[in-house]
């Protein structure tokens, strides 16, 4: 259990030991986070698919088997196009580019906003499909440690009466693939130790206020629940659905609430249920979150821990940064139905 009563205090002296504490850090360390930045400082590749989804655009409308379709906006990416690994049939490597099946564009002049339920008048071009579909980001996206952003998609009802969709986001790491210097493709890596990490690394919420900071933490799975709580789902209508993402740049960004000024994640911790969820899952959980390839004397992480303890959870968290930046390029975000 938390002590909040000497959170506060807790919190502040720790906030002038850790600007101390970064400026003593070993040249090991630096270095090791700066051969980080470079290697993943790319742009970030987004996609989603449905694997409960069958059937093609052409045979929706006649037999009503597709209960709902997944839609993205917005054109492909450079990166997307030329380096994503689709799937491998037998020996061979199905790549991006002309590859990459968009699904059939339509066009809607409203949506519905899942985190408000109102209905919202604005003319889309949506790139909809049954089966794999690119999540369209631009090249300006990119993926290192202190990103931040947000993934939007559409949940597009197909049959009458449908009253909820369940959707599940999986995270799972790509590895460049090279022919000399050139970059051919991207593969998901199968390294249990690196999935872990990005499970920790990169958090989901619901929300982002720009006050009081991140909330709606979807954990570990992160399932989300598309309804109408006046009735059923509209068919045909787009029901918008926004997921914010954070890779935190700094361990102290999970544990303190200096959200406003050193990029915590939350403006106030006390009585933050999102907050006591997450630290109670990195406790239980440290393995998503430190890296060390002989150590595994992991820290259990408070507002009340020691200056020891901390400087060690720092040490391991810039790890764990190190292990995810020489093993990943890219991010896949697989999204299933129910």
């Amino acid at each position: 259990m938390i002590n909040k009563d000497k959170s506060k205090k807790t919190s502040h002296v720790h906030s002038e030991e850790v600007i101390n504490l970064y400026k003593s850090l070993t040249k090991t360390v630096i270095l090791m986070m700066v051969t980080a930045f470079t290697i993943v400082f790319v742009a970030v590749a987004w996609f989603v698919s449905n694997s409960n989804v069958n059937g093609s655009p052409s045979d929706i409308a006649a037999s009503n088997t597709v209960r709902y379709e997944l839609a993205c906006a917005g054109a492909r990416s450079e990166t997307e196009q030329n380096h994503l690994l689709i799937r491998q049939e037998g020996e061979t490597l199905i790549w991006g580019g002309t590859q990459l099946v968009m699904g059939t564009d339509a066009q809607y002049d409203s949506y519905i906003d899942v985190s408000t339920g109102m209905l919202e008048n604005y003319e889309l071009d949506l790139h909809t499909s049954s089966g794999e579909i690119a999540w369209c980001l631009p090249d300006t996206i990119s993926f290192y440690p202190g990103a931040r952003g947000k993934l939007e998609f559409y949940v597009i009802p197909r049959v009458e009466g449908l009253s909820s969709v369940s959707v599940t986001l999986d995270l799972l790491p790509c590895k460049a693939v090279e022919d000399g210097n050139k970059v051919i493709g991207a593969v998901i890596q199968t390294d249990k130790k690196l999935n872990s990490l990005i499970d920790g690394h990169i958090l989901l919420f619901n929300s982002l206020d720009d006050t009081n900071g991140y909330s709606g933490w979807l954990g570990l799975n992160p399932t989300i629940e598309i309804s109408n709580s006046s009735g059923t789902l509209s068919i045909n209508t787009p029901y918008k659905v926004t997921v914010y993402w954070i890779w935190p740049k700094q361990y102290r960004n999970l544990i303190y609430d200096k959200f406003a000024t050193r990029g915590d994640l939350f403006a106030n911790t006390v009585g933050n249920d999102d907050y006591d969820q997450l630290i109670e899952y990195i406790n239980t959980n440290k393995s998503d979150f430190f890296y060390d390839s002989v150590n595994q004397d992991f820290p259990e992480t408070s507002d009340q821990m020691s200056q020891s303890e901390f400087d060690t959870g720092i040490l391991y968290y810039n790890q764990a940064d190190e292990y995810i930046g020489k093993n990943a390029n890219y991010i896949y975000v697989r999204v299933t139905g129910d």
